[in-house]
């Protein structure tokens, strides 16, 4: 296994802070007992509100315990202490837009993703004849 040097190992922080900034983040959750939801601010302003129902851990739980929700200190998820219970930002978007979409719109935005690397590997491909084409069945 190969070693990194000092040099190497800070040159990755820069680039790990930004994709960080680029994950969903919470910056506030409450519980609606009246519309029996938990409602969260993402940091983009945008908000997410989850029926309980959609909550397997939280179906059981009585109003009170449902409304200790807290926000992790990096905002990627929920906690509810005296339950036990975490549930993920992205697990939580997950449950709201379903999982098949949710992954659609994630591999669309990774496809449109233009770098240096990208290029190169498609003038190659290129080269090649490009993409085979699909069989007709």
């Amino acid at each position: 296994m190969a070693r990194l040097t000092d040099e190497q190992v800070l040159a990755q922080i820069p680039p790990a802070r930004r994709r960080a900034r680029e994950l969903p983040r919470a910056v506030a959750a409450w519980y609606d007992a009246r519309a029996r939801v938990v409602v969260v601010t993402m940091a983009t302003g945008a908000g997410l509100m989850i029926p309980i129902a959609m909550m397997p851990e939280l179906r059981r739980a009585t109003e009170d315990q449902i409304s200790g929700v807290r926000v992790d200190p990096a905002g990627w998820g929920l906690r509810w202490e005296r339950l036990d219970v975490d549930y993920s930002v992205t697990g939580l978007a997950a449950m709201v837009v379903g999982r098949p979409a949710l992954l659609r719109a994630a591999a669309a935005a990774a496809g449109s993703v233009r770098t240096p690397a990208k290029a190169r590997a498609s003038r190659l491909n290129g080269r090649k004849g490009g993409r085979p084409r699909k069989a007709v069945g």
